[in-house]
């Protein structure tokens, strides 16, 4: 028996078994293609055996035959002439008398049965290159080849090497045409194209299965009948205009599904344009965001509702009070009416807060049904209603509303058993008469409010300019805080931002105060208005600025500062240049800084406030939101603005142990944080519970009295030690446990100091009070007797403090009343 030789291979063998593979032809059943050639080579030759032979690793396959040979059969390599003809893929090889040649005189094939004489083999080179295989010429007698014959069989080689290069690419069409039918079977988006002209040519199949309809009816501009009634002008008149201009469509809209219900979509798609900018065809995608929509009508609505009772709030509140005094024709009338519960407190305290939120809930209703479609009733506050009336005719119609509204609200309501009488004081003013501005307005109402309360509630009262009182007043207040400014009366306090993976103190916020020496504490709620009021908001904010740059330096490098800014601010044009001044007076860098901002600063509709921030970004400066969750105009800034970090507003904070929408909607701030790699500090936080609710959501960094109140300047260093001490913030001894008895006194005192006239009583009860004080522990009604010059009410609370810090060797810090 003749044994296997061991057979050569090509140089590139593994690269050609790459190449052969990759075309996806071996093992395939017979083609035409390279059958006619075979049976071409046949003839023109006049040979009994024509091969498509193509070398796999260990045997040679025939993908076409002429001559006793089968198509589609194989043989071991080891024995294939072929296998030769790959080791000089330049030229053909040929064997005219296989006898007389030594490498194949003892081949089987030649002494065998077979009784083969001649071989001509010309190589099959791939596109790559390689040697894929032959196609072959054998007969039983031997044979002239010529070089004209070679050239010939070169080129019907060539041949094959077209087909299979055809084979291959029908091959990867067929495979994308089957990856794009299941990306587009099992893609969410829907996939469309359209003519030059705006005719829609084919639709992904998830469109019928959603809409019912079908391909003949949905084709062209069929599609459209899909499309919400409330949508479709909007819809057509887009598409018309970006066929006409060429420009990118991106819309979102309603359309129809199968069961008649309506889910939203985003509709964008773009041009494809041939070099001379013509528009060839439209491609597009549909993609479905019904639930982000409903997420966001979700966060809208809590944002300008009230989650107890589904009123408006006091934002939706005044935007529609600005756009009626905007849209108000001159001469009209229209009526503000402030509504406040008349005992209310003593029906919470009497049935609890459970009862107390469903009356106000049952008030809502009532209110609801005695307004006209046009006006609008707002809840504001616990148990105060804003009512806006417009299109009077004359003032009377407002009094004939709060009369309605009286009698509404006169019939008992009953809530488990308790039968509950109710009534309201309100206070009415006219547009604009009274006032032409909406906070004047407002003011008006609320000083009617207050003279119906004081003439035996349960009435109404019209504004009177008698009540303009209020507002002499708040002049005074402009013209004492011009002369604070002057006099240095302004402070700063620094609140900590405590990190909440750390524990650690990562910043302070400069908080504003003012210590009026008739006055006594001005809250900031009171005098900043004023300050915006005035323009005294620019040299105040200027100096809180300098000061808070200049004090940070004195602090750790890696501790930032954080400053409020004003809306009134960002009017000014040299905005950047009183950063650059503050940072470069100071030496603190600028990542060292952070302005926070709300949305009283306009950014949707204002370029020039959006390119400060950028410029404000470009120096360094982290730009943060703040107040954030408490208007829905939120996500629009976030688009319009790379924010450093957000802030939650306090009032959420407070209520996300209590309040199921309150927890949704952090939880909703803080995932769409995450996703945006914006930071998030949530303010006011000030209990246990709340700190670990946010520290379970994942939010970076905390703020409140649980953490620590804001301190002097001069404090800022020690509470940084307090809070470092701390293993976690919320967990463990408070900020100001390791302080000594001195200390904790003189902590007290600076914080009461400026609140009543306790600061010598105080400090020296310490110092007689302490067991190393100079008579140990004297008698407090001996201590009392020493403070003949402070009141009755002054001495109690001295006495309060004192006996509080010897209650315990080492007491947190008390959460004292302070306004941030």
């Amino acid at each position: 028996m003749y044994p296997p030789p061991r057979y050569p291979s090509p140089v590139d063998e593994p690269q050609r078994l790459a190449s052969l593979r990759s075309y996806g032809v071996l093992d395939t059943p017979p083609d035409p293609r390279f059958d006619a050639i075979t049976q071409l080579a046949a003839r023109l030759f006049d040979v009994p055996v024509v091969l498509v032979s193509l070398i796999d690793e260990d045997r040679q396959w025939f993908k076409s035959a002429v001559g006793p040979i089968p198509a589609g059969s194989q043989t071991d390599r080891c024995i294939a002439f072929c296998n030769h003809a790959l080791l000089a893929p330049g030229q053909v090889m040929v064997v005219g008398d296989a006898t007389a040649d030594p490498r194949f005189a003892q081949h089987p094939s030649v002494t065998g049965p077979s009784g083969v004489r001649f071989y001509a083999g010309a190589p099959i080179i791939g596109l790559e290159g390689h040697a894929l295989g032959t196609l072959c010429l054998v007969d039983v007698r031997p044979r002239q080849f010529s070089p004209a014959d070679c050239q010939t069989l070169s080129d019907l080689a060539l041949a094959v090497t077209s087909a299979l290069d055809l084979h291959r690419s029908l091959r990867d069409l067929q495979d994308s045409e089957q990856h794009y039918r299941h990306a587009v079977e099992l893609s969410p988006h829907i996939p469309w194209s359209a003519s030059a002209d705006g005719v829609t040519l084919a639709i992904g199949p998830r469109w019928f299965e959603i809409t019912g309809l079908t391909r003949e009816q949905a084709l062209g501009d069929g599609w459209m009948q899909a499309v919400h009634p409330e949508d479709l002008p909007r819809v057509e008149e887009q598409w018309r205009q970006v066929v006409r201009t060429g420009e990118p469509i991106d819309i979102e809209y309603r359309f129809r599904t199968r069961d008649g219900g309506y889910r939203w979509v985003r509709d964008y798609g773009a041009a494809h344009k041939d070099p001379a900018g013509r528009v060839l065809r439209w491609y597009g995608s549909i993609e479905d965001i019904h639930e982000r929509k409903l997420s966001q009508a979700h966060v809208e609505h809590m944002a300008y509702h009230d989650s107890l009772t589904g009123l408006p709030n006091r934002r939706q509140f005044r935007a529609r009070l600005k756009q009626e005094i905007a849209g108000a024709d001159e001469g009209a009338l229209f009526a503000l009416l402030s509504l406040d519960l008349d005992n209310f407190k003593a029906v919470n305290d009497t049935c609890g807060h459970l009862h107390g939120d469903a009356l106000l809930q049952h008030i809502a209703k009532r209110l609801s049904a005695s307004i006209r479609g046009q006006d609008l009733v707002a809840r504001t506050g616990g148990d105060e209603f804003l009512i806006v009336v417009p299109e009077l005719q004359q003032p009377d119609e407002a009094a004939l509303l709060a009369e309605r509204i009286q009698m509404a609200l006169s019939e008992p309501i009953r809530l488990d058993g308790h039968s509950i009488a109710v009534s309201a004081s309100i206070g009415i003013a006219i547009h604009p008469r009274d006032a032409a501005d909406p906070d004047m307005l407002l003011q008006c109402a609320d000083l009617a409010l207050y003279r119906a309360k004081s003439r035996g509630r349960r009435t109404f009262r019209f504004f009177v300019p008698e009540m303009d009182e209020k507002l002499r007043r708040q002049h005074e207040l402009k013209v004492d805080l011009r002369a604070a400014l002057e006099r240095g009366e302004l402070s700063l306090v620094y609140q900590p931002l405590v990190g909440l993976r750390t524990g650690q103190v990562e910043g302070f916020e400069a908080l504003l105060r003012w210590t009026h020496p008739r006055r006594g504490i001005v809250s900031p709620t009171e005098f900043v208005p004023a300050a915006e009021t005035s323009g005294l908001i620019l040299p105040i904010g200027r100096l809180a600025l300098e000061r808070a740059c200049s004090d940070a330096m004195r602090w750790p490098e890696q501790i930032r500062v954080a400053v409020n800014l004003s809306s009134v601010q960002f009017g000014q044009h040299d905005l950047p240049e009183m950063v650059r001044d503050a940072l470069s007076l100071s030496g603190l860098p600028a990542d060292r800084l952070e302005l926070e901002i709300t949305e009283s600063v306009p950014l949707l509709d204002d370029a020039g406030n959006v390119e400060t921030l950028h410029r404000l970004r470009e120096m360094g400066v982290r730009v943060v939101l703040d107040d954030f969750g408490t208007g829905y105009a939120s996500l629009g800034y976030l688009q319009s603005f790379p924010f450093s970090k957000l802030k939650i507003d306090r009032s959420f904070v407070s209520r996300v142990t209590e309040e199921k929408d309150a927890r949704t909607l952090v939880r909703t701030i803080l995932a769409m944080a995450r996703a945006l790699k914006v930071g998030v500090t949530a303010e006011g936080v000030e209990t246990k519970e709340q700190l670990e609710f946010l520290r379970t959501y994942g939010c970076d960094q905390v703020q409140g009295y649980l953490l620590g109140q804001p301190v002097p300047a001069a404090d800022v260093p020690a509470a940084i030690g307090a809070l470092g001490a701390q293993k976690s913030p919320g967990r463990g001894a408070g900020p100001h446990a390791k302080l000594t008895w001195g200390a904790r006194l003189r902590t007290v005192s600076r914080r009461w100091s400026s609140l009543f006239p306790l600061n010598r009583p105080i400090r020296q009860g310490a110092r007689e009070l302490s067991p190393a004080g100079p008579t140990g522990m004297r008698d407090t009604k001996e201590l009392l007797a020493s403070w003949g010059e402070l009141g009755q009410d002054d001495r109690a609370v001295a006495l309060h403090l004192i006996q509080a810090l010897k209650a315990t060797p080492a007491p947190a810090s008390p959460h004292f009343p302070e306004h941030s």
